[in-house]
């Protein structure tokens, strides 16, 4: 349009060198686009394990399902949490250790039993009954075994802290995970009126522009304002979708339970 408008003589040179400049961009960054796409193609084929390369599509839209409008209870979401659950179960093997280590300081006891026939002359035809009990103690062992309860006990100390440490970054990372789904949610729904009044706008300019009450310059602006309203919008679609995938993570989730 902006083409036939200079022909005609109703538009000026630097109008169709600009109108040329916005759409050599738009190539550019369609190009750009497609050669990212092979590249996250090829980065996704590495993860499944596949052999080969093959171009691999993904069918769906940009709509958040886990939102999580209402604040969750964090402290009942945590005790799910992979994290969480691998630093119980350390701590519980660390006191079995402990109680391990109590354990040998037991005395051993042992007993044995024995029967048998004796006589001076073949065959014997005295019976012989024998038993016998053994207790064992270790004392002199330098204080080993005192050492090794020491040991096992900061031991059980540590995976406690370990425990209550994972606890406490479990509950952070998920307030901050679900603080910034909010804010993308939100994001999404301004960038979205933002993109609605572009739309209208535009619109009423080309309309105006068509028939002469508004300049070129005025016109591109208005244009310019449309395509960057698209994209921002676009971006903070993609960019929920992620932050989502991060609150699902957080969780201790896969995708699938979404």
């Amino acid at each position: 349009m902006i083409r036939l408008r200079y022909e005609s003589g109703l538009e000026h040179r630097g109008a169709l060198l600009t109108a040329e400049a916005n759409l050599a961009g738009a190539d550019f960054e369609f190009s750009q686009a497609t050669r990212t796409l092979e590249s996250v193609q090829r980065q996704l084929t590495k993860a499944m394990g596949r052999k080969t390369f093959t171009p691999i599509t993904v069918k769906g839209d940009f709509i958040v399902r886990d939102a999580a409008r209402e604040k969750p209870d964090f402290e009942k979401i945590v005790q799910d949490n992979p994290s969480l659950l691998e630093a119980a179960a350390k701590r519980n093997a660390a006191l079995f250790d402990v109680k391990s280590a109590y354990g040998d300081f037991a005395p051993t006891v042992s007993a044995t039993a024995g029967a048998g026939r004796t006589e001076g002359r073949w065959p014997p035809e005295n019976d012989q009954w024998d038993f016998g009990l053994n207790v064992s103690m270790p004392v002199f062992e330098g204080g080993l075994r005192t050492a090794q309860v020491a040991k096992a006990k900061s031991a059980y100390k540590q995976a406690q802290a370990n425990e209550r440490s994972a606890h406490d970054t479990a509950i952070v990372s998920l307030a901050e995970a679900w603080v910034a789904l909010q804010d993308a949610v939100e994001t999404v729904g301004v960038q979205q009126k933002t993109l609605e009044a572009a739309v209208e706008r535009s619109k009423i300019a080309q309309a105006q522009y068509s028939t002469g009450f508004i300049n070129f310059d005025s016109w591109i602006i208005i244009e310019n304002d449309l395509v960057q309203a698209k994209k921002s919008y676009l971006e903070s679609e993609a960019n929920a979708l992620i932050i989502e995938a991060n609150w699902i993570r957080a969780k201790g989730e896969t995708l699938e339970h979404a």
